[in-house]
């Protein structure tokens, strides 16, 4: 499985969780940018509340790139 899609895999299972809130810092083991492209994606998740999520994920994400930046 290419790294994009373990990923974005894993990245689905938190936002999809019940309990997606409190699985947030879970995208801390990741860097960025390899977040970016799978959350991208998931903005055209078959769920709804997915594509919701991934939104507040990005901005999250965006936030670390900019403290470290």
């Amino acid at each position: 499985m290419s790294r994009f899609r373990s990923v974005k895999k894993i990245v689905r299972d938190i936002l999809a969780d019940d309990h997606w809130q409190a699985r947030l810092s879970e995208l801390d083991e990741f860097r960025p940018v390899d977040l970016v492209p799978p959350l991208l994606n998931l903005r055209l998740d078959r769920l709804e509340t997915v594509r919701w999520r991934s939104a507040t994920a990005f901005g999250l994400t965006a936030a670390r790139m900019a403290e470290a930046s």
